[in-house]
This record gives structure tokens, C-alpha cells and sequence, in this order.
């Protein structure tokens, strides 16, 4: 028994790690006692984890991330030779996804005007979501969409000619995590564990902007791929992303705003690189070099 705890336990900690949701774990426990019901009270260290995970991320709404915040840490990423960082930024924002939904999706998950044989920017972007969260309540596989040109511009790049079964992010949750941190302290907006900004702000931020451009709530459950307005109202935070932004600090506000308003140049000019076949790499020297 002690070695069953230890294993459901790590293994616990690798989906905490990865990402993932804590239904999950929630079932795997249930489903071991379901089949040996003489150990369920003996597996408290298991669930144990269960209610650490829990107080680690508590209910409540997360914080919407403001388009202009979001718009500095795309600068960010570029300027640190990170496009793949920036287009899942933009992904997240745009598509109103859910981390698990575009750090787990495939090449043949994403549908680009071009795979439609239609012009680069003719049409908008798909994401195929294998696993949607609410499946239960919906269609059980689902289609996210984003109509930004920039966001398309990019991930044209990026994507088109990759093998169907490569991962859009090759890496770990926990890559993406660190980076998103070491992004938002480059911007100096402090890193709290249970508060603030985190990549579930994104699918929040994303239902605010869209909001903001359309005003129509049901629009906005359209895209999020929700059953209920309702539902989609709890995302739709006007007041909580600029709460959020006039609470900075004036210098790091000004600070954002300076990096944000070269977020497309930097796009555009990233995007030339990548699609001459210039490296990853070298693009902040170079993007270094035609800001002068």
C-alpha cells in the first residue's frame, strides 16, 4: 500500500507539473479503489496530494490578461528568439484556448488557410481541441478559432511544411511556464504562485478583447465553446484587466506599453526572418540591428 500511494502520488505530481487537470488525478484514485475496494482507506497519502493540488490552484476566475500586457510579452519573446513562445501567446489569446489545449496540440491539429489551398491570409485559423474540457456537456471534439492576421502571418510560418504528427510545442508544460515567467519579470510584473498572471489568463483575456470588439456576450460563447452565456460572462472580465493594469507601477506600465507598441513590428520583421530560413537564434541580433 505504501508503494501504491508513492506511485499515485508521483504520478499525481507529473500531471501537476504537466499542466493538466486535476480531474484527472481525481479519477485515476477513484477508479483504483473502484477496483480494489478493501485499500480505499488506505490510499489517504494519495489524496493527500489531492488536497495540496487543490489549495495550489483554488477557485475562483484567474485574472484576465489585458491585450496590452499580452502585446508586451510577444515583444518580449521575439526579441529573446522566441517565436514558437510568441505564436502560442497569440495562440492562446486569439483562440480563447485553454495551456493544455495548444501546448498538447499537434501539426494536424491546426488548420491554416494554406493547408485550404487558399492565400496565407485568405480566412482564419482552426485549432482542432481533441480533448475538450467540457466534452461532457458538448461536442467532444471541438474547433477553436482565431481571425488575427498577425497570429495567422505567424504561425503560417511556423507551421506550414511541419510533419502532421509534431507537436505545435515540442517541449514540456513546464518549459512554456518558465518562460512565461521569465517573460512577465523582463516586463516587471511580479510572479505571485497563487495569484496574478498565468497561462490560464490568456482564454479570459482573449473573451474580454473579443467582447470589448463586438459587445455580444453569445458571440463570445461561440468561440469559447461554452453551452451557456452564462458561462462565458465569468470570463468576461472588463473591469478585472484593467483593474489589473492601473494596479502596476507607473514606471512598469509605461514599460509595457513601450514594449507592446512594437509588438507587430517585431511580428512582421520575425516572420521575414523565418520564412528566409534565418535561425531562431540569431533572431535578436538581427532584430536588434534593423531597430537602430
Amino acid at each position: 500500500t505504501e508503494q501504491l500511494n508513492a506511485a499515485l502520488e508521483s504520478f499525481g505530481r507529473h500531471l501537476y507539473e504537466d499542466a493538466r487537470a486535476r480531474g484527472a488525478y481525481v479519477n485515476l484514485l477513484l477508479g483504483v479503489t473502484d477496483r480494489r475496494r478493501t485499500i480505499r482507506r488506505r490510499l489517504q497519502t494519495a489524496w493527500d496530494f489531492n488536497s495540496l493540488w487543490r489549495a495550489l490552484m483554488p477557485g475562483g476566475n484567474r485574472v484576465a490578461m489585458p491585450q496590452v500586457v499580452m502585446q508586451a510579452m510577444v515583444a518580449v519573446a521575439f526579441m529573446w528568439g522566441w517565436p514558437l513562445v510568441a505564436g502560442h501567446l497569440l495562440l492562446a489569446f486569439g483562440c480563447l484556448l485553454r495551456p493544455t489545449e495548444h501546448l498538447g496540440a499537434l501539426r494536424r491539429d491546426l488548420v491554416l488557410p494554406r493547408d485550404l489551398q487558399r492565400p496565407p491570409l485568405e480566412g482564419p485559423l482552426f485549432l482542432s481541441v481533441r480533448a475538450p474540457k467540457n466534452a461532457w456537456a458538448g461536442a467532444r471534439r471541438q474547433f477553436a478559432r482565431c481571425d488575427d492576421e498577425l497570429t495567422i502571418m505567424l504561425w503560417d510560418a511556423l507551421a506550414v511544411g511541419s510533419p502532421a504528427q509534431e507537436a505545435l510545442w515540442p517541449a514540456s508544460a513546464a518549459r512554456y511556464t518558465a518562460r512565461w515567467t521569465a517573460i512577465l519579470e523582463e516586463i516587471r510584473i511580479a510572479i505571485r504562485e497563487l495569484e496574478g498572471l498565468t497561462p490560464g489568463s490568456m482564454r479570459g483575456g482573449g473573451a474580454t478583447a473579443l467582447f470589448e470588439a463586438f459587445e455580444d456576450a453569445d458571440h463570445v460563447r461561440r468561440r469559447m465553446r461554452v453551452t451557456k452565456t452564462a458561462t462565458a460572462g465569468l470570463y468576461i472580465q472588463e473591469v478585472g484587466g484593467q483593474r489589473f493594469f492601473a494596479s502596476l507601477p507607473d514606471p512598469t506600465g509605461a514599460r509595457v506599453l513601450g514594449m507592446a507598441r512594437h509588438s507587430t513590428r517585431l511580428l512582421v520583421d520575425s516572420v521575414e526572418m523565418l520564412v528566409g530560413g534565418s535561425p531562431a537564434a540569431f533572431h535578436p541580433r538581427e532584430l536588434q540591428a534593423a531597430r537602430r
